[in-house]
């Protein structure tokens, strides 16, 4: 199980989300677990998480990581990762730019092949590279 930190861009206490079994980022909607419950939307440079406008999420425990297609299709496990944050339509993994999303095509453009993908699954490192659907 995992769980989100949202730092808030008023500077007010970070909400937290979960645990949850893994979370998804499809395009700009981030979705929380097997019922892709959307928990919040990313446009502007921000998200908007149930009203409130957040400047990037982190997960709290350790993750492991893996690129969606449309069609089901999926990039190997990556991590696991002691950090990852998603700042500003990016996602860094200990420190290191992984991904960038691109806002109007809806997609993440994978750093070190330059592959894209239109979702990012989070995982708890624990799952041992097991890929929830």
């Amino acid at each position: 199980m995992i769980q989100l930190r949202f730092n808030s861009m008023a500077g007010t206490d970070p909400a937290v989300v979960g645990p949850a079994p893994f979370f998804r980022i499809e395009g700009s909607l981030l979705q929380r677990g097997p019922g892709r419950e959307v928990i919040g939307r990313y446009f502007d440079h921000h998200w908007e998480l149930g009203g409130r406008f957040v400047s990037s999420y982190e997960c709290l425990e350790p993750v492991r990581l893996h690129f969606e297609g449309h069609a089901g299709e999926s990039s190997r496990p990556q991590g696991p990762f002691q950090q990852v944050r998603f700042p500003n339509g990016s996602c860094y993994a200990d420190g290191v730019l992984l991904a960038e999303f691109v806002e109007d095509q809806e997609y993440w453009v994978h750093r070190s092949d330059l592959t894209t993908w239109p979702v990012i699954v989070l995982s708890s490192a624990d799952a041992g590279g097991v890929r929830p659907r």
